[in-house]
C-alpha cells in the first residue's frame, strides 16, 4: 500500500508518523510526498511502523515526482474540471 494513503486511511499526519519513528519532519513530509526516496533504513521503520501493511517494496518503488511532473499532473487536472464544469 502506497505510504500517503496508508496515512490518510488511518488519519495519521505526516507530523505523528516522524514523531513515531525518530525521523526529522521535512524528511519524512518529502518521502511521503514523493520528493526523495528513502534509504532502506527508513523503509524497515515505516514497514515495522505500520505493522507490515506498507511494505519496504512499496516505499523503495514508490518513485520521485518530479517538479515538472507535478505542475504537468496539475494541468491535466484543471483542465479536466474545466470541461466538466461547461
Amino acid at each position: 500500500m502506497d505510504l500517503d494513503k496508508y496515512l490518510e486511511l488511518k488519519k495519521i499526519s505526516i507530523r505523528k508518523l516522524a514523531d513515531s519513528i525518530g525521523y526529522d519532519f521535512q524528511y519524512v513530509r518529502k518521502i511521503v510526498n514523493r520528493r526523495l526516496m528513502p534509504g532502506t533504513k527508513l523503509a524497515k521503520s515505516i514497514s515495522k511502523w505500520s505493522r507490515g501493511m506498507v511494505s519496504e517494496e512499496d516505499i523503495l518503488n514508490q518513485g520521485v515526482i518530479t517538479l515538472k511532473e507535478e505542475k504537468e499532473l496539475l494541468r491535466k487536472i484543471r483542465d479536466e474540471r474545466k470541461k466538466e464544469a461547461m
